[in-house]
């Protein structure tokens, strides 16, 4: 957010677990309507009037997205897509096999931090030595995992489409991991004209560098599988010619 006028703290306001989620969706009543979402952005648009472009929330949808209080929240936000400011939903997607290996890193016992900041060189050799070599437990069983997780994404994602939520669908791979630079920046550009181009994001002269200087956060994973997955070659033949072959980057 710091290009659209400055960073602001990413906050995973409805919980960063499955179980922190579902405990703070069944908190709020049913017929709350989404006044959960509203206080919580207009506190938020109080308290960085001087600045800050855009405000929101990480939002994690795990099985709590379906729960009544998120529910009537979505809805909300389809309500009052004509409205100005407008809320909108920013859909980061990330690859299903590179989820469940960001877990399995969690779990090391090198890992530190879920988050390294830019510059903070100990905390980023650290994580990044933590996502190589992972050994994938169940292979037996990891196609079934993988077809359960990219479903559950699936409905997210016809979810929003159905109830109308103004969404931007963007891939977590191309803006973190892109191929090129071009690829990086035209994704962001996605989200920054969805989001009305607001203070820098808006400039014509915008490049990738600008984009990664903007970063308050490094990333601390490698992109090829083969690094990441010390029994690839196992993991590779178990999807090797199925639906989910695309999740293998070589």
């Amino acid at each position: 957010s710091k290009l659209t006028g400055k960073e602001m703290k990413s906050d995973e306001y409805t919980g960063s677990s499955i179980s922190d989620s579902l405990k703070f969706f069944e908190n709020i009543g049913p017929t709350e309507g989404g006044k959960w979402m509203m206080d919580y952005l207009c506190s938020r648009q109080r308290q960085e009037k001087d600045g800050a472009g855009v405000v929101g929330f990480k939002w994690k949808p795990h099985l709590s997205i379906y729960l009544p209080a998120s529910q009537n929240a979505l809805e909300l936000i389809a309500r009052l897509a004509v409205n100005d400011p407008p809320i909108r939903v920013v859909r980061s997607r990330r690859n299903s096999l590179d989820v469940y290996l960001s877990g399995l890193k969690h779990a090391s016992p090198i890992y530190t931090s879920a988050h390294c900041k830019a510059g903070d060189i100990s905390c980023i050799r650290h994580n990044t030595k933590a996502g190589l070599n992972i050994t994938i437990p169940d292979v037996k069983n990891l196609y079934k995992f993988l077809r359960r997780e990219v479903d559950a994404e699936d409905s997210v994602d016809w979810m929003l489409k159905k109830l109308g939520v103004p969404t931007v669908f963007v891939s977590y791979e191309k803006l973190y991991f892109p191929k090129t630079p071009a690829e990086g920046l035209n994704e962001w550009k996605r989200i920054f004209t969805f989001l009305g181009n607001i203070g820098q994001s808006g400039n014509s002269d915008l490049i990738w560098d600008d984009i990664v200087n903007s970063m308050g956060h490094a990333p601390t994973s490698v992109d090829k599988h083969y690094v990441k997955i010390a029994n690839f070659e196992s993991v590779w033949k178990k999807l090797k010619d199925t639906d989910l072959e695309y999740l293998i980057r070589h």
